[in-house]
């Protein structure tokens, strides 16, 4: 049920914008808003999961914290880039941006399992925000502005 649930919170807004046609800052807003609900919930109510323990005090970030930082940061760039250049294409971008809410969905789902899928998740994941950060430069470097 939680796993219902976990897919239904990451899945169901990126669905919403893409019937809508929002472009990648509203896709990228959206998959990190879910992606604080989700973490919020596992916070709140810990489910037991392997490496939830909290006592110590050491930082240890995986590919996928990696994942949500580059995420966060993604957010305020493409929102950015969407008011700077009104007249670019953005569908790649969006695409990518599609993309990433199910492979971070499925990391997310297989994280607690160990093993080396979740390890190529993770890196799928990690691999898609980069692309997107590069996305952004040629957009930069390309793109007409107002």
């Amino acid at each position: 049920m939680i796993k219902l649930g976990l897919i239904l919170v990451m899945l169901a807004p990126q669905l919403v914008a893409a019937r809508k046609n929002y472009g990648p800052a509203a896709h990228l807003t959206l998959l990190l808003f879910s992606l604080v609900c989700v973490t919020a919930f596992f916070l709140l109510f810990p489910t037991g999961a392997p490496g939830a323990e909290t006592s110590s005090g050491d930082l240890n970030l995986t590919y996928l914290g990696f994942t949500a930082i580059g995420l966060a940061g993604l957010v305020p760039l493409f929102w950015a880039l969407e008011q700077m250049f009104p007249t670019y294409d953005f569908t790649i971008t969006t695409l990518i941006a599609q993309a990433l809410g199910p492979v971070l969905t499925a990391s997310m789902l297989l994280v607690s399992r160990g093993g080396s899928l979740p390890s190529l998740l993770e890196w799928a994941a990690l691999a898609l925000v980069i692309s997107l950060y590069a996305a952004g430069l040629h957009v930069v470097s390309y793109g007409k502005m107002k």
